[in-house]
């Protein structure tokens, strides 16, 4: 199963299982439980980048996010499951809504969800397992 996360005080999850997909949006300490529970069943982890500005420091400070991908990377490793960062900006310019809506993935209304869902897409494309809509 490969999961793919958009951390954060609300974190989205998405996940792609012998092509079977789904999602969930869980608050901080049901993703520690949803983390917690892995074992066998995670063969690869994508997680959205968390990157500090001066924008960051200036507007909002959100622990949370890096706490999360620092749980995750501890559990990747712990697991020897392999983790990837990919970045905001690239998964929100090659995977829209509509693209989504496309791949029959869009969740109306859980905007976390089709965050870590655009991620997954990414990965999913770049390693040949979802071909593009023509």
């Amino acid at each position: 199963m490969i999961v793919a996360v958009d951390p954060g005080l609300m974190t989205g999850v998405a996940w792609y299982n012998a092509g079977d997909v789904g999602t969930q949006q869980l608050d901080v300490e049901s993703f520690y439980a949803f983390v917690d529970a892995w074992r066998d069943d995670v063969t690869q982890v994508v997680c959205e980048a968390y990157m500090i500005s001066p924008d960051t420091l200036r507007k909002t400070r959100q622990l949370w996010s890096l706490e999360l991908i620092g749980l995750l990377r501890f559990k990747c490793w712990q697991l020897k499951i392999p983790f990837e960062l990919q970045q905001a900006s690239s998964a929100k310019k090659f995977c829209s809504n509509d693209l989504l809506k496309q791949f029959g993935f869009y969740r109306p209304g859980q905007d976390h969800a089709n965050d870590a869902l655009r991620h997954l897409c990414i990965y999913l494309v770049k390693h040949g397992s979802l071909e593009m809509p023509t």
